[in-house]
């Protein structure tokens, strides 16, 4: 045995918002702000690529918008097997020091994941879900198993509502339901964020005895953010 540090231990953050809400940009920064001497990986379904937070040819990262990380993409059919392959391997090179899975989502409701393979599996509901359920526990498993720093992703139910804006003018507002995955899987994370249209971030889920993160909300989370999500994990508030 050792000593238990919270300083010591691995991320397991979990991000949800609807598209366009800056989840894979969250997700960078945190993983600059942890990656050590190690490279940021992601492993990408979103059919919009990374590559806009990556350096042009001949430029290099700043650390803030653009960054220096590899990436490896997963293609439908979306078997939660797939990402457990690929984590393996990832943690297997010894290569990188965070893995950002963008996103979790195509796991769950995309064509060959979960509610997919359960949709095939017959009408009996007790035996069509036994396997796709295994197959998403250990997905799960495996994602926090890895001694590696993880960033999830996750796609967000969406809806629109009418509201006013400063001008005093009626506009319609997309919101953020719920992530688009097995129902609280938010329990599975140490840390749980959720970002709105606006890329407004609240912190939803923190194992925080002193209340002193959760709830908090960052507008554009940026330097500050990063600054005080580092201060809670390393026990400095």
């Amino acid at each position: 045995m050792e000593k238990a540090q919270r300083a010591n231990s691995k991320l397991r953050i979990g991000i949800s918002g609807p598209s366009g809400s800056g989840k894979t940009l969250t997700a960078l920064r945190i993983a600059e702000a942890f990656k050590g001497d190690g490279r940021i990986g992601m492993i990408e379904t979103e059919l919009e690529g990374s590559e806009a937070y990556s350096p042009p040819p001949g430029k290099a990262a700043d650390g803030v918008n653009i960054f220096d990380f590899d990436r490896e993409k997963v293609e439908a059919p979306f078997n939660p097997k797939k990402l457990v392959e690929v984590l393996i391997k990832i943690e297997k090179a010894r290569e990188h020091s965070v893995i950002i899975p963008d996103s979790l989502t195509p796991y769950w409701d995309g064509e060959g994941g979960v509610l997919d393979l359960v949709g095939n599996a017959g009408d009996n509901k007790y035996t069509a879900w036994k396997i796709p359920s295994a197959l998403q526990n250990k997905m799960i498993w495996t994602l926090f198993a890895v001694n590696v720093h993880v960033i999830a992703t996750i796609k967000a139910k969406q809806d629109h509502v009418l509201e006013k804006n400063a001008m005093g003018k009626t506009e319609v507002r997309k919101i953020g339901l719920g992530p688009i995955q097995r129902p609280g899987i938010e329990s599975e994370f140490s840390l749980f964020f959720t970002l709105d249209q606006d890329c407004t971030l609240t912190v939803t889920k923190a194992r925080d005895p002193k209340r002193v993160f959760k709830g908090r909300v960052f507008p554009l989370p940026g330097e500050e953010f990063v600054a005080a999500l580092k201060g809670f994990v390393e026990g400095r508030v």
